[in-house]
């Protein structure tokens, strides 16, 4: 692909993150029931920023905290759905099993905060977009696309 077709693309990447996160933003508002919408807006921001700064798909977040930025380890991670090797940063790769607990996102949720892969939804599913686009999730998710 040409540099043309590289920045053509990486425009489209960028768009669609940014599109989807204000969409899920304004859709979110100030309820604090959507606390782990909040978190996926900020995902997808820096998934367009990354999108403007490099070639390549983006680099999911860190399954561990997804505020953490790019993973590019795996490491076994216990969640809601099972045990199961996730992306993770460098410093969640390398932190001793016992003190993943206090590196992982917790979310506020009724009765306290809970970790965020403890929910179930369409962002642990794509896992923050390791395994689809987050953005086309999103959109999907709130009856923009199809």
């Amino acid at each position: 692909m040409d540099d043309t077709g590289r920045d053509a693309e990486r425009g489209r990447r960028a768009t669609a993150a940014f599109d989807a996160a204000q969409i899920l933003f304004d859709d979110a508002g100030s309820d604090p029931g959507r606390a782990h919408d909040l978190v996926v807006v900020i995902v997808l921001a820096r998934e367009g920023l990354a999108a403007l700064d490099r070639d390549g798909a983006p680099s999911p977040p860190c399954f561990v905290n997804p505020l953490h930025g790019p993973a590019d380890r795996r490491r076994r991670i216990r969640a809601v759905d099972g045990d199961g090797r996730r992306r993770v940063c460098a410093a969640c790769a390398d932190a001793p099993h016992d003190r993943l607990k206090s590196l992982t996102l917790r979310i506020p949720h009724p009765g306290g905060r809970v970790p965020h892969h403890a929910l179930r939804g369409p962002w642990i599913d794509v896992e923050y977009g390791a395994r689809s686009s987050l953005a086309r999730q999103v959109l999907t998710h709130l009856e923009v696309e199809s």
